[in-house]
Protein backbone atom coordinates (compact mmCIF):
# COMPACT_ATOMS: atom_id res chain seq x y z
CA UNK A 1 0.00 0.00 0.00
CA UNK A 2 1.04 3.77 -0.47
CA UNK A 3 2.47 5.48 2.42
CA UNK A 4 -0.21 8.31 1.40
CA UNK A 5 -2.89 6.17 0.72
CA UNK A 6 -2.60 4.17 4.15
CA UNK A 7 -2.18 7.88 5.99
CA UNK A 8 -5.30 8.80 4.32
CA UNK A 9 -7.10 5.59 5.74
CA UNK A 10 -5.86 6.16 9.19
CA UNK A 11 -7.98 9.39 8.77
CA UNK A 12 -5.24 12.30 7.22
CA UNK A 13 -6.67 14.40 4.74
CA UNK A 14 -4.12 16.04 2.10
CA UNK A 15 -3.70 19.80 2.14
CA UNK A 16 -5.15 21.39 -0.90
CA UNK A 17 -2.21 23.61 -1.45
CA UNK A 18 0.47 21.52 -0.26
CA UNK A 19 0.83 18.08 -1.66
CA UNK A 20 3.41 16.51 0.69
CA UNK A 21 1.37 18.51 3.99
CA UNK A 22 -1.33 16.34 5.47
CA UNK A 23 -3.41 16.52 8.77
CA UNK A 24 -5.51 14.94 11.27
CA UNK A 25 -8.22 16.45 13.73
CA UNK A 26 -9.79 14.99 16.46
CA UNK A 27 -11.25 17.45 18.82
CA UNK A 28 -8.88 19.65 19.83
CA UNK A 29 -5.53 17.36 19.23
CA UNK A 30 -4.30 17.89 15.76
CA UNK A 31 -1.23 16.06 13.91
CA UNK A 32 0.53 17.36 11.21
CA UNK A 33 2.71 15.74 8.60
CA UNK A 34 4.72 16.65 6.27
CA UNK A 35 6.57 14.37 3.53
CA UNK A 36 9.93 15.56 1.63
CA UNK A 37 11.04 12.50 -0.38
CA UNK A 38 11.76 9.80 2.70
CA UNK A 39 12.01 12.01 5.22
CA UNK A 40 8.89 13.08 7.01
CA UNK A 41 8.23 15.35 9.94
CA UNK A 42 5.37 14.74 12.30
CA UNK A 43 4.68 17.22 14.88
CA UNK A 44 1.35 18.02 17.11
CA UNK A 45 -0.01 18.73 20.50
CA UNK A 46 -0.21 15.14 21.78
CA UNK A 47 2.90 13.66 22.35
CA UNK A 48 0.56 10.50 22.98
CA UNK A 49 -0.66 10.97 20.21
CA UNK A 50 2.29 11.34 18.32
CA UNK A 51 3.93 8.16 19.47
CA UNK A 52 0.96 5.99 18.91
CA UNK A 53 0.93 7.24 15.37
CA UNK A 54 4.55 6.49 14.83
CA UNK A 55 4.12 3.15 16.31
CA UNK A 56 1.31 2.61 13.24
CA UNK A 57 3.78 3.55 11.05
CA UNK A 58 6.51 1.73 12.28
CA UNK A 59 4.16 -1.80 11.97
CA UNK A 60 3.13 -1.10 8.55
CA UNK A 61 6.66 0.47 7.13
CA UNK A 62 9.88 0.02 7.58
CA UNK A 63 11.17 3.21 8.85
CA UNK A 64 13.73 4.92 11.53
CA UNK A 65 12.46 7.59 14.39
CA UNK A 66 15.05 10.00 14.44
CA UNK A 67 13.27 11.95 17.70
CA UNK A 68 13.57 15.59 17.49
CA UNK A 69 14.05 17.36 14.50
CA UNK A 70 17.65 19.60 14.40
CA UNK A 71 17.76 20.00 10.45
CA UNK A 72 15.05 19.63 7.87
CA UNK A 73 15.33 20.68 3.92
CA UNK A 74 18.60 22.92 4.60
CA UNK A 75 16.47 24.83 7.89
CA UNK A 76 17.66 24.83 11.13
CA UNK A 77 15.38 23.90 14.30
CA UNK A 78 15.60 24.54 17.44
CA UNK A 79 13.58 24.59 20.02
CA UNK A 80 12.89 24.95 24.15
CA UNK A 81 9.84 24.45 26.37
CA UNK A 82 8.12 27.64 25.12
CA UNK A 83 9.63 28.17 21.20
CA UNK A 84 10.57 26.75 17.97
CA UNK A 85 12.92 28.62 15.98
CA UNK A 86 13.68 28.11 12.32
CA UNK A 87 16.43 29.40 10.45
CA UNK A 88 17.34 28.93 7.16
CA UNK A 89 21.53 29.11 7.71
CA UNK A 90 22.56 26.36 5.25
CA UNK A 91 20.62 27.56 2.14
CA UNK A 92 21.44 31.30 2.99
CA UNK A 93 25.05 30.30 3.35
CA UNK A 94 25.34 28.48 -0.07
CA UNK A 95 23.50 30.94 -1.80
CA UNK A 96 25.82 33.18 -0.95
CA UNK A 97 29.10 31.48 -0.98
CA UNK A 98 27.72 30.80 -4.78
CA UNK A 99 27.23 34.56 -5.11
CA UNK A 100 31.23 35.31 -3.97
CA UNK A 101 32.13 32.47 -6.44
CA UNK A 102 30.13 34.54 -9.28
CA UNK A 103 31.72 37.24 -8.38
CA UNK A 104 35.27 35.94 -8.60
CA UNK A 105 35.14 33.53 -11.18
CA UNK A 106 32.54 34.96 -13.70
CA UNK A 107 32.88 32.48 -16.12
CA UNK A 108 30.51 30.20 -13.77
CA UNK A 109 27.31 31.14 -15.77
CA UNK A 110 24.87 28.50 -13.98
CA UNK A 111 25.83 29.90 -10.62
CA UNK A 112 24.48 32.64 -11.73
CA UNK A 113 21.32 31.05 -13.45
CA UNK A 114 20.67 29.35 -9.81
CA UNK A 115 20.72 32.52 -7.57
CA UNK A 116 18.08 33.85 -10.08
CA UNK A 117 15.72 31.63 -9.47
CA UNK A 118 15.71 31.95 -5.29
CA UNK A 119 13.52 34.15 -3.55
CA UNK A 120 15.88 36.75 -1.39
CA UNK A 121 19.76 36.11 -2.96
Amino acid sequence: MKFSTYIQHMGFHRCPYDQSLFSHHQGSDIIMLLIYVDDILITGRSPSKIRSFIYHLSIAFHMNDLGDVHFFLGLQITQDELTITVTPTYYLCLIGSLQYLILTRPNIYAVNNICQFMQHP
